[in-house]
């Protein structure tokens, strides 16, 4: 089946739910994060989408909730930060706690390494290796890995040029659900392009659609080359339930 039936058949009739990662799905990978804005034509597909009957759109990052309200304001988005537990409401203080001693580690491996950066979020902490040069970003990487012993209860994450630990026990997939379950969502389509993105891909089901932007290895059912396939996508299912 084409990508183009399959969005057909998804897009059928009753209540579904759209997922979106951000960086690399509906924006370029850049080398400052910060300066990271959705593609062209990206923010208005997915408002018009949000507005059809019978839809939920949710675009479903590993950044934090505040960072996705300065790139869409649209209140008929949902947007879901540290990979499904940020969802903008009361954060719980304490919720670090249990990554105090490896933060304090982190930090002093980081001032050892030009090019990485620490990102402390409510619930999480992301190492960023993607500024690092040579050998260094790999050894980098495996070195913070390394502090984390496997019967910690610390979750560690490895994306791209990225290692998150956290202590939520939430991940995209379990977001993606939790979702479906709160507007009564008959079939789910997700589109990522991270290894984090792959949790969703591997609990959706044979009547949802999973789709993974550029290259790796991936239990999705479909892959786009980049992110300006993404709009399109978009676009096909809004003439399909207008």
């Amino acid at each position: 089946m084409s990508l183009d039936d399959a969005v057909i058949r998804f897009a059928g009739s009753g209540r579904i739910l759209c997922g979106f990662d951000f960086d690399g799905t509906l924006s370029e990978i850049v080398t400052d994060a910060a300066t990271a804005t959705a593609i062209l034509g990206a923010t208005e597909s997915l408002e018009r989408l949000a507005g059809l009957d019978g839809v939920t759109v949710a675009v479903l990052s590993g950044r934090t909730h505040a960072e996705l309200v300065e790139r869409f304001d649209h209140p008929g988005l949902m947007l879901i930060g540290e990979h499904g537990y940020d969802r903008g409401e009361d954060e719980d203080s304490d919720g670090l706690t249990p990554l105090n001693g490896l933060i304090d580690t982190l930090q002093t491996l980081v001032a050892r390494a030009p090019g990485s950066r620490l990102e402390i979020k409510s619930r999480s902490v992301v190492l960023h290796t993607r500024n690092v040069l040579g050998d260094i970003k790999e050894a980098l990487a495996a070195r913070a890995k390394a502090m984390v012993d496997d019967e910690s209860d610390i979750a560690v994450m490895e994306g791209k040029e990225v290692v998150e630990f956290s202590v939520t026990g939430t991940d995209k997939g379990a977001a993606l659900l939790d979702l479906a379950g709160e507007f009564g969502a008959e079939r789910i389509l997700y589109i990522g392009d991270d290894v984090t993105d792959e949790h969703a891909f591997a609990v959706l089901g044979e009547n949802d659609l999973t789709i993974r932007v550029g290259p790796g290895e991936t239990t999705a059912m479909y892959r786009v080359a980049d992110p300006s396939a993404v709009p399109p996508i978009i676009e096909r299912l809004i003439e399909l339930r207008s």
